[in-house]
């Protein structure tokens, strides 16, 4: 966005407020945003918060008839269903009966699996931290969903983006959705294994965002 000066104090310490504070207000904008090439390029273009939201819906039913292609026809609902869900999960421990109480446990576990092969879904699994590497004492049956995109977990939301846009930056104002922002930072870093190693409590995640 042609904010290479800005960019550069991140890498400066101590941060001088002024410059936090513009950097805050463009974190607000990606944790709605997104980081989706196609939404970004529209933003850039017309900075129109309704035009990157009508982009939004468009990939994000993109993406549910996309599940057609990788899923039998008849998980075609359940999988739809998870992916739906999963927003709606976020900074929760992932159950499945929130997601349906009317279908098997199985059912909605293939779904996920399928989201996860798919790269549209990540879990994260608890671990005790009492040992390296913490994969080795996670618990399968204690995890946490997450969208591979917050701008588009924002969307399935409903987000009310004119509240959103004149509240401050407040961990306890976002909420859950903080959590979707540091693994979305966990994947960037380690794409392949970070979400496997890393444990998942909500007062540690939101402490990572507070520094």
């Amino acid at each position: 966005m042609g904010y290479d000066d800005l960019r550069a104090q991140i890498t400066l310490s101590p941060l001088h407020s002024v410059f936090h504070d513009q950097l805050l207000e463009h974190l607000k904008t990606y944790f709605w945003l997104g980081g989706l090439p196609e939404v970004v390029k529209v933003w850039i273009d017309h900075r129109r918060s309704d035009f990157c939201i009508e982009v939004q819906n468009e990939i994000i039913e993109t993406y549910k008839q996309d599940i057609e292609k990788y899923s039998r026809k008849h998980q075609i609902d359940v999988v739809q269903k998870v992916f739906s869900s999963i927003p709606y999960l976020l900074g929760e421990k992932f159950k499945y009966v929130n997601v349906d109480p009317d279908l098997r446990s199985s059912t909605i576990k293939r779904a996920l699996q399928l989201l996860r092969m798919a790269g549209v879904a990540h879990v994260v699994y608890h671990s005790s931290g009492q040992a390296l590497p913490l994969a080795a004492t996670r618990n399968e049956g204690r995890f946490k969903a997450y969208l591979f995109d917050i701008g588009l977990a924002q969307r399935i939301l409903r987000l009310d983006l004119s509240e959103w846009l004149v509240k401050p930056l407040e961990v306890k104002y976002i909420g859950a959705i903080s959590e979707q922002f540091v693994a979305q930072e966990l994947i960037s870093q380690e794409p392949s294994t970070a979400l496997q190693n890393c444990t998942t409590g909500i007062k540690k995640q939101r402490e990572v965002t507070q520094r």
